[in-house]
């Protein structure tokens, strides 16, 4: 489904992991659009731009630095700290406390907020490497287009049967449209109306 939904993009290489797929960006990807066409596949729950770094404190500084360089004014933060490797030597709140520290000491126009702050880098600690990210763009959610057999759908040209397609399609079921034009009961005008809404639904 990523594949299909990328053709025509270059510049990017796709790598899945047991509950994470990674997409690789050459300097020239249009990271945007990508973005964009990932967040309407049905399986993916939210897509990140990340910052893959060395597992170092100093790298992790460095790139905590880097993102606030972007913070405004009187704006406030907090650094949240998930670590699927349960042996990198620090611990969660020893990693928050440092990088918000980095931070603190670097900019003397933001404050921590850890309860509703204006910006929340996270970082995710992996067996590879560090993954460092602010933005979380929602996906279409779901389960993955196919893991839930197969349906035929009868589009009338009205609203009901694209919102039913597209609910029956986020449960993982692959659609086959149908419709009925019988001339002269339907117009051409409705013809192509149904074929604008399987364009929205493939």
């Amino acid at each position: 489904n990523v594949h299909k939904s990328l053709k025509g993009l270059d510049g990017f290489v796709v790598k899945g992991k047991r509950d994470r797929m990674y997409i690789e960006l050459e300097d020239h990807a249009d990271i945007n659009e990508i973005t964009y066409r990932l967040s309407k596949i049905f399986g993916i729950k939210s897509i990140s731009p990340v910052l893959k770094i060395e597992k170092t404190i100093e790298a992790m500084r460095e790139a905590a630095i880097k993102f606030a360089q972007t913070f405004e004014n009187d704006s406030t933060f907090k650094i949240d700290v998930k670590r699927a490797d349960k042996n990198y030597p620090m611990d969660t709140y020893e990693l928050q406390r440092e990088l918000g520290g980095a931070v603190l000491k670097h900019f003397d126009n933001i404050s921590v907020n850890v309860k509703r702050p204006d910006h929340e880098i996270r970082v995710e600690v992996r067996l590879d490497a560090i993954y460092m990210y602010e933005e979380v763009v929602a996906g279409a959610g779901g389960l993955p287009v196919g893991t839930g057999g197969k349906t035929l759908l009868m589009l009338s040209g009205g609203i009901d049967s694209p919102v039913a397609g597209m609910e029956v399609m986020r449960r993982g079921v692959t659609i086959e449209a149908i419709h009925f034009h019988s001339p002269p009961f339907t117009s051409d005008q409705a013809k192509e109306k149904v074929i604008e809404l399987t364009r929205i639904l493939a």
